[in-house]
């Protein structure tokens, strides 16, 4: 069985686990004492211990005071709750929430260190909230999502590729005219600026160049 999250209801930091991981004997970390909240049985939060290897779930004993491995690492899981890792079927990750779609879609000369540092901390964030796999639905650059996939922890990451838009239509129409035609590679690349006029239809299908 895969290991997707450890998420505590106290938000334990990313960090901490991570501490404990590196030191660790061959790969083996063992949560005492935590309040298990499974899906197989929701109606019922039993309280016991689980260990990890190598990143897996191998051993979940459901009772209070079970028996430590031999050469694991413990953590306490005292007062705490262990869910499965959540999954974020619906994420944007160069979309910088709070900043105008002209800056998110556009050159990010605005507040270049802000920005940096936010794509910086995001895989941790998710880490935090319990997040551990994602799917980007509309890559915007690509780059953002190699930087994601570098980080010494970051959830699981899929993507369903860049957008095919129709000209001037969702999700172009948040972005400034001025702007819009940057952040879609699959429009037509000989367009090096917004028509000045609406487009019906059947110009729009012309516009889309074919992948």
């Amino acid at each position: 069985m895969k290991i997707f999250a450890i998420t505590f209801a106290s938000f334990l930091p990313v960090a901490a686990i991570a501490q404990a991981a590196r030191n660790q004997a061959p790969g083996r970390t063992w949560i005492t004492n935590v309040n298990i909240v499974s899906p197989q049985k929701l109606g019922h939060i039993e309280k016991g211990s689980v260990l990890i290897e190598s990143g897996r779930i191998v051993s979940v004993q459901r009772r209070k005071g079970a028996k430590e491995p031999a050469g694991a690492t413990v953590v306490s899981g005292e007062g705490q709750f262990l869910v499965p890792g959540l999954i974020d079927s619906h994420v944007q990750l160069a979309s910088v929430l709070g900043m105008r779609p002209e800056v998110n879609f556009g050159p990010a000369e605005a507040k270049p260190a802000s920005i940096k540092e936010y794509l910086k901390q995001l895989p941790r964030s998710y880490l935090y909230f319990g997040y551990t796999t994602l799917v980007d639905l509309a890559v915007i650059d690509r780059r953002v999502l190699d930087d994601f996939r570098q980080a010494p922890l970051h959830p699981d990451l899929y993507n369903c590729g860049e957008s095919l838009p129709f000209a001037n239509g969702y999700p172009m129409s948040f972005a400034s005219p001025e702007t819009r035609f940057r952040p879609f590679p699959n429009l037509s690349t000989t367009l090096t600026k917004p028509p000045a006029f609406p487009l019906n239809t059947s110009r729009k299908i012309t516009l889309l160049q074919q992948r």
